[in-house]
């Protein structure tokens, strides 16, 4: 079951036999000292992998791209001026396209478009650097959005994201298929799957997601490719950054956390408590049952027995090496337990 950090606090003092505390007091020496051992554990259980349960939910929305019209482009100009079919001036760019990056005709360099002219109807924009492809006052062009910043401020790691384009069963297929999968990669990753080009041809569904930055609020921004060309509602799930629990009704993972997590840390705490009372056995005892409690954790449910430690084997079958595991018992109790 779920415990408090005061819970856990308690069952430690209450194994060396001092009395249990109903609020933490700051100038408690051991009080102080088991808070910090809890949070130690805490974060030591959450860096050894990264665990399905305690996951946060956030959603992020993609962006049409904006194809309408052409545009006039002069070469070493950073004004792109927005056209109809007949090269009249229009208004076709939108507020929206700030932020946003645009491609012209067959060139093969994108620019990031950094304003848009303040006018009720906007017709002109400007990019980031100037334009360095051929001069043309009607030229076919795409607006698109690939970056997408969270207010998320807790967002550790994404650990799957997926969007649905309107069907009703499961699907795995990362960029294709009903409920998608986007992959999580890093940015070079990204990089070297795109050719280094990310926006060549290749747009629809996004495929992948890698997180780039932070922006200027210190929020996290993520880059989709390929560039989405429809609106779709992606549903991002992460783990949450780590935070000192100080609190003494405080939850100490939250989530759906399992109750061996929640062991684990008392164990520690336990440890640490002995520790003080000079009771090393019993130190040894307690630190046993947290490292067979992380082993547990690590592996997942049922897969191993309490007071056994998996130990992994290899050996030869018909020239290949097989991973061959056993589990061994041992007693961690001190006789007098």
């Amino acid at each position: 079951m779920a415990k408090t950090l005061g819970a856990v606090i308690n069952a430690a003092l209450k194994d060396i036999k001092e009395p249990e505390i109903t609020e933490f007091t700051s100038t408690n020496i051991l009080e102080q000292a088991l808070i910090e051992e809890a949070n130690n554990a805490k974060r030591d259980i959450l860096s050894r992998k990264r665990f399905n349960w305690g996951l946060s939910r956030t959603t992020l929305t993609t962006s049409d791209d904006i194809t309408t019209g052409t545009v006039a482009v002069t070469n070493g100009s950073t004004t792109v001026t927005s056209k109809d079919d007949d090269g009249v001036a229009a208004n076709n760019f939108g507020s929206v396209a700030a932020g946003m990056y645009i491609r012209v005709g067959s060139d093969k360099v994108s620019y990031k478009v950094t304003a848009v002219d303040t006018d009720a109807n906007p017709d002109t924009l400007t990019i980031e650097t100037a334009y360095v492809g051929t001069t043309s006052t009607s030229a076919e062009y795409t607006i698109l959005k690939d970056e997408y910043g969270l207010t998320t401020s807790d967002l550790d790691n994404v650990q799957f994201a997926t969007f649905s384009d309107g069907q009703t069963w499961f699907g795995n297929n990362r960029g294709s298929g009903p409920n998608n999968e986007l992959g999580i990669v890093d940015m070079p990753e990204l990089l070297r799957g795109s050719g280094g080009d990310l926006h060549r041809n290749t747009s629809g569904k996004p495929q992948v997601m890698a997180r780039i930055i932070a922006d200027s609020s210190d929020q996290p921004v993520f880059k989709l490719w390929p560039y989405p060309t429809d609106q779709y509602v992606i549903d991002l799930w992460y783990s949450t950054k780590y935070s000192e629990n100080t609190t003494f009704a405080t939850n100490l993972f939250g989530g759906d956390a399992p109750d061996l997590a929640y062991d684990a840390v008392e164990y520690r705490v336990c440890a640490r408590a002995q520790k003080w009372d000079r009771n090393y056995v019993e130190q040894q005892y307690w630190m046993q049952q947290y490292q067979l409690a992380i082993i547990n954790l690590i592996r997942g449910p049922t897969t191993i027995t309490p007071n056994a430690m998996s130990v992994a084997t290899y050996r030869r079958s018909y020239g290949v090496s097989v991973r061959a595991e056993s589990q061994v018992y041992f007693d961690t109790k001190p006789a007098y337990r």
